[in-house]
C-alpha cells in the first residue's frame, strides 16, 4: 500500500500543500501586520511580500526538482492548494476592508 502511495505522488502531493502553506501563513502574517496601516504601506508590504514568495517557492521548487521530486504531482498539488490559499487571502483583506469602512 505505501509502495502505491509513492507510485502516485503522495509526498510530492503533500510537499505541494506544505509549500502552499506556508506561503499562506507568510501571507496572512504580512496582512495581519499591516492592515492597519495606510492603504500605500499596505499594498506596498503585501506586493513586496508576494514578490519575495513566489521567488522562495521559485527557488525551492528549482532544488526540489534538482533532488528529482516528481514534478507533474507536485506543480498540481501546489497550483490547487496556492489559488485557494490566495482566495482566501483576498477574502480576509476584502473583509478587513469592510471593516475599516473602505467599500471599493
Amino acid at each position: 500500500m505505501v509502495s502505491g502511495l509513492t507510485e502516485i505522488g503522495f509526498p510530492e502531493a503533500w510537499t505541494g500543500l506544505v509549500i502552499a502553506w506556508l506561503n499562506f501563513l507568510t501571507g496572512a502574517i504580512v496582512i495581519a501586520r499591516g492592515i492597519n496601516k495606510p492603504d500605500k504601506l499596505f499594498y506596498t508590504a503585501f506586493f513586496g511580500g508576494m514578490f519575495v514568495r513566489f521567488a522562495a517557492m521559485f527557488i525551492l521548487l528549482l532544488v526540489l526538482f534538482y533532488f528529482g521530486m516528481e514534478q507533474f504531482t507536485l506543480i498540481l498539488s501546489l497550483l490547487v492548494a496556492y489559488f485557494s490559499f490566495l482566495a482566501l487571502e483576498i477574502w480576509i483583506i476584502h473583509q478587513s476592508s469592510l471593516k475599516r469602512g473602505n467599500s471599493g
